[in-house]
């Protein structure tokens, strides 16, 4: 199968690789003088299933090792300082700018989304707000502007101004951050026939309430405790046999209790 594959050919005993050019070459390999290690495929590694609790350790403490930042994960590792017309564009990039090994929030996003789906919820909610501009006071944090999401930040390679907000005026990645909070922090998600009762509660909020509107129905939600594991879930004083609630179950007005394992 596809996972297969990947794990055979893509596995770089620590990290998977970005790709291979049209030779066959390792592009992301620890072999690599520059660009040896990239985010976005470790991330999507883990959403899409391919790596295993074993590779997800080795995973951890390799982007913790090369790409963690005070304003979170890199996109890559080391910043392009030669151009490579195998590679491209990337290569040509100064240090430290757009795609050339700075901390992008989009990439950023995608590790938080797989962190939570890994269970790893106490990283997931760090890395959240450290790739978020309002959340802490520190001095990186007040030289930027508080109140946006920036297309990324310089990365630490940057000759000039490291750490600085570039292109503050256009992101997608607000959709993924908004995302990540509602459907996987809060875990009160969106399917096709209803909503998966799946939250990754830190251990500081201890529950959460709130209200949720879907497909014109209110559900006034309560969550009580901590951690990824759903201890019950009782809808309108019903409880559910497992963690899911049926569109068709729902009233105008509704109220959804969730206890989770750890409280």
């Amino acid at each position: 199968c596809i996972i297969d594959a990947i794990n055979a050919e893509a596995w770089d005993g620590d990290w998977y690789v970005r790709g291979f050019d049209d030779d066959g070459h390792a592009i992301g390999a620890s072999a690599c003088k520059e660009g040896f290690i990239y985010l976005n495929v470790q991330s999507w590694a883990m959403i899409c299933g391919a790596a295993d609790k074993t590779r997800q350790k080795k995973i951890f403490a390799a982007i913790d090792k090369k790409l963690k930042t005070p304003l979170g994960y890199q996109l890559m590792a080391s910043a392009y300082k030669t151009f490579d017309p195998v590679i491209g564009r990337v290569t040509a990039m100064e240090p430290g700018i757009c795609e050339n090994a700075t901390i992008y929030s989009h990439g950023n996003s995608w590790m938080v989304l797989a962190l939570l789906r890994m269970n790893e919820t106490e990283r997931g909610w760090q890395l959240y707000q450290d790739a978020t501009p309002a959340f802490g006071d520190s001095e990186l944090k007040r030289r930027n502007p508080r109140f946006v999401y920036g297309n990324c930040f310089f990365g630490p390679e940057h000759r000039n101004s490291p750490y600085m907000m570039e292109f503050n005026w256009i992101t997608g990645s607000i959709s993924w951050f908004y995302n990540n909070l509602l459907d996987e922090l809060l875990g009160i998600r969106r399917e096709y026939t209803g909503l998966k009762i799946a939250p990754h509660i830190p251990a500081a909020w201890n529950g959460f309430k709130m209200q949720r509107l879907f497909r014109g129905k209110t559900i006034n939600v309560t969550v009580k405790g901590h951690g990824s594991q759903v201890a019950s879930v009782t809808l309108n004083g019903v409880k559910q046999a497992g963690d899911f609630v049926a569109e068709s179950d729902l009233k105008p007005e509704n109220t959804l209790d969730v206890v989770m394992e750890n409280r």
